[in-house]
């Protein structure tokens, strides 16, 4: 009996322990409560705030698209008498880039600006008469003189006393704009001292003041003269030229220019290998959509082409 007795705690005790092992199994930390919040946030939609989209780097890496530039010949002289201050504040107004102008002198040897050797076409007497049809040259006459005479007639009557301006004027002019001068290639045909003058002004101006060469030796000697100053190439296109000239882009900044005539894709593509691609004279919108399409950064125009501001 006592056998038996035994036997029946035993097996009590057992099952007790079968159900405490039960319970085990659940954490005890985990109320009824917590569970049903826990199921409710589960079966919830998910609640975002609005953000920016983010740029992916697929997008942070994709160029920019280039800026065309332009480059006012003479200045903006469509609008006004060519190659005088209203022409160079036309185009400071208008947002060109570049200016491009044509230094010269006089007989006691002032550098101005005009683009022929000879006045008589863009000047006038005080009153307006012509000058005549002899041919007056430039070198003939004195700066003192020349301010005597009106440069902006010719182009109608509202430029009335305009005059021929000195290259160190629109230097001035310039400073501070952002728009940088460029200086014809007629500066090849002049005297070493004469040079040394538009040198020596580039060299003191805080004006950005750049050289057009036609020639490799003239672009030597520019570089040489003044370290790091902007080239203008504007000579013959070929693949011995182009080599000549890229050790130059490498320590000078380096535009060559190729005539709209003249600009096709295998000329192109080889001066952008090289420098800076720039195509002129333009005028026409058929123009200008040749010259994007063959990668052009900077066009040339009288005016009738304008920077869209």
């Amino acid at each position: 009996m006592k056998k038996f007795i035994s036997l029946l705690l035993c097996l009590a005790s057992l099952l007790s322990c079968a159900a405490c092992g039960g319970q085990a199994a659940v954490d005890p930390t985990v109320t009824q409560a917590q569970t049903k919040t826990a199921e409710t946030t589960a079966e919830a939609p998910a609640v975002t705030t609005a953000a920016e989209p983010e740029t992916t780097a697929a997008q942070a890496a994709e160029p920019e698209e280039p800026v065309l530039l332009y480059q006012a010949h003479r200045g903006v002289s469509t609008d006004f008498p060519e190659n005088t201050l209203p022409a160079f504040q036309g185009a400071i107004d208008q947002g060109y880039k570049f200016i491009e102008l044509d230094p010269n002198f006089t007989l006691d040897q002032q550098c101005v600006l005009m683009h022929d050797s000879t006045i008589n076409r863009t000047c006038r007497n005080a009153d307006g008469s012509s000058l005549g049809d002899a041919a007056i040259a430039l070198g003939s006459i004195a700066y003192a003189d020349l301010l005597k005479l009106d440069a902006g007639l010719f182009k109608g009557e509202q430029f009335k006393g305009t005059k021929v301006p000195l290259l160190s004027e629109v230097a001035e002019l310039v400073e501070g704009t952002g728009v940088a001068l460029k200086l014809d290639n007629k500066i090849q045909n002049y005297t070493d001292e004469q040079l040394e003058i538009i040198f020596t002004l580039a060299e003191n101006s805080k004006a950005d003041i750049g050289f057009t060469c036609k020639d490799i030796g003239f672009v030597t000697r520019v570089a040489e003269r003044l370290p790091g100053v902007t080239i203008h190439y504007d000579g013959p296109i070929a693949p011995v030229v182009l080599k000549k000239l890229a050790p130059i882009a490498e320590t000078h900044e380096l535009y060559i220019w190729v005539g709209i005539n003249n600009a096709n894709e295998t000329i192109c593509d080889m001066v952008k290998e090289v420098g800076h691609l720039g195509i002129w004279t333009l005028s026409t919108d058929e123009q200008l959509e040749k010259a994007i399409a063959l990668g052009a950064e900077v066009i040339e125009t009288n005016g009738e082409l304008k920077p869209a501001k």
